[in-house]
Parts: C-alpha cells; sequence; structure tokens
C-alpha cells in the first residue's frame, strides 16, 4: 500500500510539472506572438503615416497645377499689361512652389499648404508635412 502511494503521488507530481511546463510554454507563446504583432503594428502604423504624407503631397501638387490652370485662363481674359503682369507674378510663385513639392516627393523635405480662409487674407489656415529622405525614396506600394 505504502509502495502504491509513493507510485500514484510520483504520478501525480509528474503530471503536475507536466502541466505546468506547458502553462508556461503557452504563456511565452502568447507572450512572443504579442511582440511580433505589435512590431508589425508599428511598421504599419509608420506606413500609414508615410502614405498620408505622400497623399498630402500629392494633393498640393495637383492643387498647385490647377491655380496654375486658372491663371493661365485668367491670363488670356485680361486685358491690361498690369494685370498680365500681376498673373505672370502669381505663375512663376506658383511654378516655384510645384517644383519644391515634387522635389520633396524625390529627395525629402517640408511641404506647406496655406489656404486664406477669408478674403481679405488676414486669416490663414497653414499645414506642413515633413518626408524623411528614406521615406521619400522608399517605393509607393499601390496594393
Amino acid at each position: 500500500m505504502n509502495q502504491a502511494t509513493t507510485k500514484s503521488h510520483r504520478l501525480i507530481d509528474f503530471s503536475f510539472a507536466w502541466l505546468l511546463s506547458l502553462v508556461i510554454a503557452c504563456l511565452l507563446l502568447v507572450i512572443g506572438t504579442k511582440i511580433g504583432f505589435d512590431s508589425l503594428q508599428e511598421d504599419l502604423r509608420a506606413q500609414s503615416a508615410n502614405e498620408r504624407a505622400r497623399l498630402f503631397v500629392g494633393e498640393e501638387i495637383v492643387r498647385g497645377i490647377h491655380g496654375i490652370q486658372k491663371d493661365l485662363y485668367l491670363m488670356a481674359a485680361s486685358t491690361h499689361q498690369a494685370a498680365a503682369k500681376r498673373v505672370t507674378h502669381s505663375i512663376t510663385a506658383q511654378l516655384h512652389k510645384l517644383r519644391h513639392d515634387l522635389n520633396v516627393l524625390k529627395a525629402g523635405g517640408k511641404v506647406r499648404r496655406e489656404v486664406q480662409l477669408n478674403l481679405e487674407g488676414r486669416d490663414q489656415m497653414v499645414s506642413e508635412v515633413f518626408i524623411g529622405q528614406q521615406l521619400a525614396m522608399a517605393p509607393m506600394s499601390w496594393n
């Protein structure tokens, strides 16, 4: 009877040790999976921020092209030399900004959008986005 009890205790101790090691292994697996998914989530956030910055720059480029197109139509309709000179100055400024924005996509930098909130030009909304050189050269994903 004593020998049977000792054998059953050893069997219970072995089963308990096996169960405890299984619980620890599962816990380590869950922690490792969480760390792995946290890393993937952080990479996804960085890529998302990069794509949003590129989208902002792209919108600003399209906005600049539309502004140049509008000024060209305005120049065709203007009859005075002073008005044509003013429109030419506006087109030159917009072309300079357009070249800068395109260069930011290529080499990195900062793009600034200024939106006039009223006709007098007293209030304006300014938005800026910075694209690092490595992010600018990264291939775009079109998935």
